[in-house]
C-alpha cells in the first residue's frame, strides 16, 4: 500500500531531473517494489477461488437483491477503455508535452 501512495510524489520529484537522473529514479523505484514484493513473501494470487467465491453484483443486507444490469455492448470494454478516455481528453485538453496550447476545461453544462 505505502509503494502505491508514495508513487504519488514520483512526477513532483521527475519534473526537477534529468532525463538520465529519471530513468535511475524510476528503475530504482521499481526494483525497490520488486524487492519489497519479493522479501514481503506474497502468497500467489488464486484468480479462479476470488472470482468462484465473491458476487459480481452487490447484495447489501436488509436490501432486495438488485438483478444484473446488462449494458448494450458491455462485451467491447475492456482495458483499453481508460486509454481511450485519456487520449480524449489530451485532444480536448492539448497535447502540451508535444507542444500544443494547453486549453481548459469546458464548464458548459454545469451550472454555477
Amino acid at each position: 500500500m505505502h509503494l502505491v501512495t508514495s508513487s504519488l510524489f514520483l512526477p513532483s520529484l521527475v519534473a526537477y531531473l534529468s532525463p538520465r537522473a529519471q530513468v535511475l529514479l524510476l528503475r530504482a523505484y521499481l526494483s525497490s517494489a520488486i524487492a519489497w514484493f519479493v522479501v514481503i513473501g506474497r502468497s500467489s494470487l488464486n484468480f479462479r477461488s476470488f472470482f468462484e467465491s465473491t458476487p459480481a453484483v452487490p447484495n447489501p443486507p436488509n436490501s432486495p437483491a438488485v438483478p444484473p444490469v446488462e449494458l448494450d455492448g458491455a462485451e467491447e470494454l475492456d482495458g483499453s477503455m481508460f486509454v481511450r478516455a485519456a487520449v480524449l481528453t489530451a485532444d480536448y485538453m492539448g497535447w502540451v508535452r508535444e507542444g500544443e496550447e494547453a486549453r481548459m476545461w469546458s464548464l458548459k453544462g454545469f451550472h454555477m
